[in-house]
């Protein structure tokens, strides 16, 4: 039985040794789809952490200004208009975060600069429309004028250190909607990197499944030439015997069929392996269709040595129950924004005055005006029933979604027992076959040397000949499916 594999595996192509494993770094290496699974997993899997830096502080800072340029009374003249332009400057910086359990907070300091400047306006025209018959009028025209233009300019500084709290208490109540998005972000994320390590596990096992389709490919091509070369023999020792009168016509014409048949399968074979080699160079980055490399003999033992011993989560299973658990997370999301607003909030502060912006800031501290305020707030959404049906058919989803992940672990855990059997059921051909296989080979020897002796005829001989060559094929019919098995059985091994 080994020199049966022998014969059909063992043939060298070249001196150089390519085992799976080297064939596989080459893929790695020079295959520009793999890379690129690469780095879209790490990407993705970076990515997923994203929902979590809505919790981070962050600084925040603003500047501010305003020019107003408005009409005002005069001081101890109300009936008389000057012009006034107000200045006002805001700066503000603070430190701000949102909590996963629902409180914002920000503490931060803030400086407002106020500046008023008044222009006098002609009051003399304004008191001659009063009164025009006064003598006096003269001089309180230019008293006021006078008075106007005296006064000064106010500017003052007033700042602010404080803390401010917000608190959700109903929707989004202690911050259930926001742990929601983080997850359903992380899940999301977390699902497309799984779809990209599904792919780059398969793209492997696709690779090495073609390694071993063109060391069969190549076996193929031995058991075809060797068919032909039989044939060939075969042909010729009837030829002589022809000339010799001892064979007949419709032996002459059937040997001559065999011969041409083998030719033409030989022909299929090489043919076969060049397009299977253009493949397996293909996906290592070479354009060629020769592969000089020897490459490994596959063994029952080796078989046995690759089947997996324990059955994992496929990757394609962990990216739909990463993306249905984001489906779950956001249909919390929606429901969530249907509730009613309910939130607390809260100042504290020290507030300090000065005509200049150090001591303003340098009395909020050491000698503070403090300020407190709390308010609460409601906002109830007046469609009750609506929103509970809404609200209904939101978790009519999330059951749904539960469902359906339930029937893809159970798909899942059957395509691994449908493998397993189809592997012993093959496993067990393949014992079959290779006892077949050494009765045939017995068979045609014996029929070849009766046939020299005259004791059997040309048609038991070729007969024995296809049966033999036959289950050679056979053979390599059950170890392509023995190995595309076993692959595919190893998608189950997450790494």
């Amino acid at each position: 039985m080994f020199r049966i594999f022998c014969f059909l595996f063992c043939t060298l192509y070249g001196e150089t040794l390519l085992d799976p494993q080297n064939y596989l770094a080459q893929v790695e290496r020079n295959n520009q789809n793999i890379s690129s699974y690469e780095e879209q997993e790490n990407s993705y899997f970076t990515q997923s952490i994203r929902g979590s830096l809505n919790f981070v502080p962050f600084f925040k800072t603003s500047a501010q200004a305003i020019v107003t340029q408005q009409p005002q009374l005069v001081p101890y003249f109300p009936i008389f208009l000057n012009h006034a332009n107000l200045i006002n400057q805001t700066y503000k910086a603070s430190v701000e975060q949102k909590t996963d359990f629902g409180l914002e907070w920000e503490l931060g300091t803030s400086s407002n600069f106020f500046k008023l400047i008044t222009h006098p306006s002609n009051l003399n025209n304004i008191l001659l429309n009063v009164s025009l018959d006064l003598p006096i009028e003269t001089f309180i025209s230019k008293t006021v004028s006078e008075l106007g233009s005296l006064i000064p300019p106010i500017s003052t500084w007033s700042s602010t250190q404080g803390l401010a709290l917000k608190q959700h208490l109903w929707k989004n109540g202690f911050g259930k909607s926001d742990r929601a998005k983080a997850r359903q972000v992380e899940h999301h994320f977390r699902s497309l990197a799984y779809q990209e390590r599904y792919k780059l596990q398969k793209a492997l096992i696709d690779a090495e499944k073609n390694y071993w389709q063109l060391t069969i490919a190549r076996a193929l091509v031995n058991i075809r030439k060797e068919i032909l070369d039989e044939s060939n023999i075969l042909l010729s020792y009837i030829e002589r015997k022809k000339g010799n009168f001892i064979a007949s016509e419709a032996e002459m014409l059937q040997a001559r069929s065999i011969a041409m048949y083998a030719q033409v399968e030989y022909k299929k074979a090489v043919e076969n392996e060049t397009a299977v080699a253009l493949s397996f160079n293909s996906l290592r980055g070479i354009s060629s269709s020769s592969v000089e490399e020897q490459l490994l003999a596959l063994t029952p033992e080796m078989i046995s040595s690759y089947a997996p011993k324990f059955k994992g989560e496929r990757n394609d299973l962990l990216a739909q129950r990463e993306e249905i658990e984001s489906e779950k997370e956001q249909n919390i999301i929606d429901v969530n924004d249907l509730l009613p607003e309910c939130n607390i909030k809260g100042f504290v502060g020290a507030q300090g005055n000065a005509s200049d912006l150090g001591r303003s800031l340098n009395n909020s501290v050491t000698h503070p005006s403090w300020q407190g305020s709390i308010l609460f707030e409601l906002v109830i959404p007046l469609s009750p029933v609506k929103i509970r049906s809404v609200i209904r058919s939101y978790k009519r989803s999330s059951f749904s979604l539960d469902q359906n992940l339930r029937r893809m672990e159970f798909e899942h855990n059957q395509e691994w027992d449908r493998l397993q059997v189809s592997l012993k059921d093959n496993e067990k051909m393949l014992k079959i076959l290779f006892d077949y296989g050494r009765i045939q080979r017995d068979r045609y020897e014996n029929q070849k040397v009766d046939f020299e002796r005259g004791l059997t005829s040309f048609f038991n001989v070729t007969s024995a000949a296809a049966d033999y060559q036959n289950t050679k094929i056979e053979l390599l019919d059950v170890f392509q499916k023995i190995t595309n098995i076993i692959l595919d059985m190893r998608l189950y091994e997450t790494r």
